[in-house]
């Protein structure tokens, strides 16, 4: 399993670093198939826990909040959720599945891997480049931070419901490791302006990312538990399928996006500081 782990990762981090670096219609291609194996992913989740979503719409309104990303870097997302809810009522209809929790269920796999999305509008940023490999490798370091802290100091479990594995000590080891990371790439590779608020403004993003990366992460551990499966699929090997393993990407790009559009609360703070 560990072997397998490694050679995914050998042969898996170069690529997405190339498809991030080139950006345009490669990448766009990487995070639509993304978006179609991760719904695939979903629906079988779905299934399984007894809920028969509507997938036709699933996979049609949520590619269109993808392609809305790429080639509108998302002025019509609302529209896009528009259509897509529409698509949904119409399939549940004409389908006579008579049921609030085929429309709520399959609403949700839209949202849910639709959040793949910013990973495109991270990278229509002047800085996304840089911006997408420190979301990703900040939410590594979370994983990474949270694991090796539960190890050596985690006895009281954080969510032994959902995921047992999981103490506070990980989540609170993961944090502050995630947040020493970003303090670490400001001083590196971070472009100069991309923080307002310098060091304290990376320092405040490395927080965000940790607690949602870890949201996301228990998210996703709550969905294959209510099915019953140990993994979202068998895709990569030694790490599972689409939702294992971006399963905290899911809300840490949002999470990211979302900070550096709206900087100005973040300079309000830095300036208290």
């Amino acid at each position: 399993m560990l072997k397998q782990r490694i050679l995914t990762a050998i042969l898996g981090i170069p690529l997405l670093i190339a498809l991030i670096y080139i950006g345009s219609w490669p990448l766009f291609l990487a995070v639509s198939l993304l978006f179609f194996l991760g719904m695939r992913e979903f629906i079988n989740i779905a299934e399984k826990a007894g809920y028969p979503p509507l997938k036709i719409s699933m996979y049609v309104g949520g590619f269109l909040l993808i392609l809305d990303a790429y080639l509108f870097s998302g002025l019509f997302a609302t529209f896009a959720f528009f259509v897509a809810f529409m698509l949904l009522v119409i399939e549940l209809i004409l389908s006579n599945k008579i049921n609030l929790a085929t429309i709520a269920v399959s609403f949700f796999g839209v949202i849910y891997l639709g959040l793949l999305k910013y990973i495109l509008l991270l990278r229509d940023f002047p800085e996304g480049f840089i911006l997408i490999l420190m979301v990703f490798v900040l939410t590594w370091a979370v994983d990474t931070g949270a694991y090796f802290s539960g190890r050596l100091f985690g006895n009281k479990k954080l969510a032994p419901s959902i995921s047992p594995n999981k103490t506070w000590a990980g989540a609170i080891g993961g944090t502050l490791v995630t947040m020493l990371m970003a303090a670490a790439l400001y001083f590196t590779i971070a472009p100069d302006g991309i923080f307002v608020g310098g060091v304290i403004g990376a320092i405040i993003l490395g927080f965000l990312i940790a607690i949602s990366g870890q949201f996301g992460d228990l998210l996703a551990s709550l969905l294959k538990r209510s099915a019953n499966v140990k993994d979202s699929g068998n895709l990569l090997p030694g790490h599972g399928g689409v939702l294992d393993r971006f399963d905290s990407i899911l809300l840490t790009a949002p999470v990211t996006f979302y900070f550096i559009v709206n900087m100005t609360w973040c300079d309000l703070i830095c300036r208290c500081w």
